[in-house]
């Protein structure tokens, strides 16, 4: 009789455990955090072919960001699921390429009068993997592909080998536009919350005379909020 009300009560425990893992893992997650970045941005005007690439220092600034999961939807008992994850930041990208002899090799990335600020954000449908339990960490990896909207705008250097010079012309770039991008992810989520991450991204795409790139990486703290 003993054995058998002890094996019920590790049963009734276990299943009110694995209730609020449910709860717990499929609620809608708010996390902001902060990280470093490469993030680079390739412009080619279509009519002359001229071309630039602006990007933003990797250990010059730090960003903060701003990323909302929806409830997770798993398919049976296993580590693989689907969650829609909405992505925000802000940026700033002043560093060029400057060549000390007009070629690519001999230089270094400084800022040569040009600019671009603004943010952008993903809204990307997401298949994921995810290891662990509640309160004892857990890994995922996840890869997705949906919205990038983005608000940017400045000027930029463009040349025909992308060596501009500080006195070279400027031109202006505006992006305000919503394209299609991936964005791939890999994170730790701590026992108490703590999420770190490294994640990929970022679109191709042509808008009003010229081709743009962008290619993001970045490594992000943050604290997860459940809901």
């Amino acid at each position: 009789m003993g054995k058998r009300l002890t094996l019920v009560l590790l049963l009734t425990m276990n299943s009110c455990w694995a209730a609020d893992d449910i709860a717990l893992w499929n609620g809608f997650s708010m996390t902001p955090g902060a990280g470093l970045r490469h993030l680079g941005l390739d412009i080619t005007r279509k009519s002359d072919n001229l071309g630039g690439n602006i990007a933003q220092d990797v250990a010059a600034k730090l960003f903060f960001t701003l990323n909302i999961e929806s409830p997770k939807y798993r398919f049976g008992n296993s580590g693989w699921g689907i969650s829609i994850i909405n992505q925000n930041s802000f940026v700033t990208l002043d560093s060029q390429w400057y060549s000390y002899d007009g070629t690519s090799t001999n230089g270094e990335r400084i800022n040569v009068g040009s600019e671009v600020k603004g943010r952008y954000s993903y809204l990307v449908p997401q298949i994921f993997y995810e290891t662990g339990r509640p309160g004892s960490g857990s890994f995922k990896v996840a890869l997705g592909y949906g919205l990038w909207n983005a608000n940017l705008s400045g000027t930029i250097k463009l040349t025909a080998n992308d060596t501009p010079s500080i006195a070279g012309p400027a031109t202006d770039v505006t992006v305000n536009t919503t394209k299609m991008a991936y964005l791939f992810s890999m994170s730790y989520r701590s026992g108490n919350n703590w999420i770190y991450e490294m994640s990929v991204g970022g679109p191709q795409f042509d808008d009003a005379g010229f081709k743009y790139k962008i290619e993001e990486v970045a490594i992000t703290v943050g604290k997860t909020f459940l809901f």
